[in-house]
């Protein structure tokens, strides 16, 4: 994909053709923050028409807050590309201690992080949409924030793979903490939206 051009510009049938070819990208990050989007896009949705059929100032707040949350998720999915094609670039040149591969895998490494704390935040507003919610679009809800958490999950599989590459003992012990974080966070979040709907 061209530096110029962004998923988003592609059809949906583009995009999962795409993915299905055998070329490095887009692949396993753009596939999760898409899925991420989409989910978080259900959660919108369900405030959207809960807000029309009965409007509440807090609950316009709340929706402010998931459109922005939304497009800055997106933007992931195009960050994940270019970062995994300089990756492959510097793979194809340089030796594994090199500076341009270790800085390419902590830029990969950085993208995949930043995008499942992302898919976290998303995650709290999903708790929080739930309590705005028609009981008739809890459902859009828990299936929204199942769907974000998939993305998140598949984004932390991303950095496993990433942290081999970086030749800090440090560096790698402090990203593969901070992964563990944000997953733990994660199933605890999505296990309140899902609880609160029962």
């Amino acid at each position: 994909m061209p530096r110029s051009e962004t998923l988003w510009s592609q059809s949906l049938i583009q995009f999962r053709d795409a993915v299905a070819e055998p070329s490095p990208t887009p692949s396993c990050g753009a596939a999760a923050v898409v899925s991420a989007n989409l989910g978080l896009a259900l959660v919108l949705m369900a405030l959207r028409t809960s807000q029309t059929k009965h409007p509440q100032a807090e609950r316009g707040v709340l929706i402010r807050q998931v459109e922005s949350l939304l497009h800055r998720l997106a933007d992931y999915a195009d960050a994940d590309v270019l970062a995994f094609a300089d990756y492959m670039e510097a793979l194809r040149h340089d030796e594994s201690q090199a500076p341009n591969r270790q800085r390419a895998a902590r830029k990969t490494s950085a993208v995949s992080l930043d995008g499942a704390r992302c898919c976290a935040q998303a995650l709290a507003l999903a708790i929080d949409a739930r309590r705005y919610t028609a009981s008739a679009l809890v459902s859009d809800i828990e299936a929204g924030a199942l769907l974000v958490h998939a993305g998140l999950s598949a984004l932390l599989i991303n950095l496993d793979v990433d942290l081999r590459e970086l030749v800090d003992k440090e560096e790698r012990q402090r990203l593969h903490m901070a992964r563990q974080q944000v997953q733990e966070e994660a199933d605890q979040r999505l296990a309140q939206v899902r609880a609160t709907g029962h």
